[in-house]
């Protein structure tokens, strides 16, 4: 993916798992987050080495329950660069759902 965005000049890239809420999808916990980071860190290293400008950004999609709230403590997102908040259940709604989407985690 690295070399497809260098290709394309993109400066970042985020390389995304779905969060522990989300079964059907391989998934990530709080404790298996921190690999990947690990691993994204080498690879931003060995690329700014090699004098490349491109940096992966350390993510997770985070699947938000119905009233907005997400799936993984706020404590382990801290380390990441970028947090996609997801709706993946109860999308068949026909009622305003205005404030779902607009709950924040506490």
């Amino acid at each position: 993916m690295a070399d497809a965005a260098k290709e394309r000049s993109y400066s970042y890239i985020a390389i995304t798992d779905h969060s522990k809420g989300l079964k059907i999808a391989g998934v990530i916990d709080e404790p298996t987050l921190k690999k990947p980071g690990i691993e994204i860190a080498k690879i931003n290293t060995l690329i700014s080495t090699l004098g490349g400008r491109l940096i992966l950004l350390r993510s997770v999609e985070m699947n938000l329950n119905p009233r907005g709230e997400g799936d993984m403590s706020p404590a382990s997102l801290s380390s990441l660069d970028l947090m996609l908040g997801s709706f993946h259940s109860s999308l068949r709604i026909t009622e305003d759902r205005t404030e779902r989407y607009l709950a924040r985690s506490s």
